[in-house]
């Protein structure tokens, strides 16, 4: 999941969050398990590799949500690195340290 998640991190992930657009969760989907970026798509949903050698997966039927991305920490690093749904624009916001980062 490079860029946005090294190989080492650490990831806090809130099983209690409900999936929404954008989001980075862990979806079991046909017996197995992904980490990737849930996407809407008109009335389609995809689970996204930010790896492009990985296909996109169209979410057809029934899937479980395991949990999404709250946090995330790179070892050896202080910042934290936060992802909050604002709840106006339905989007992902991503923070460090808990401050709304600028775009």
């Amino acid at each position: 999941m490079e860029p946005e998640f090294s190989e080492n991190c650490i990831v806090i992930i809130d099983p209690g969050m409900q999936i929404h657009n954008r989001a980075y969760a862990i979806v079991r989907y046909e017996g197995d398990m992904y980490f990737r970026q849930y996407l809407e798509r008109g009335h389609k949903r995809f689970l996204v590799c930010l790896n492009a050698q990985h296909d996109d997966i169209e979410l057809i039927g029934e899937y479980e949500v395991v949990g999404c991305v709250v946090q995330q920490k790179q070892r050896k690093q202080k910042p934290l690195h936060y992802y909050h749904l604002n709840r106006i624009t339905k989007e992902m916001d991503f923070t460090v340290s808990g401050k709304i980062k600028e775009k």
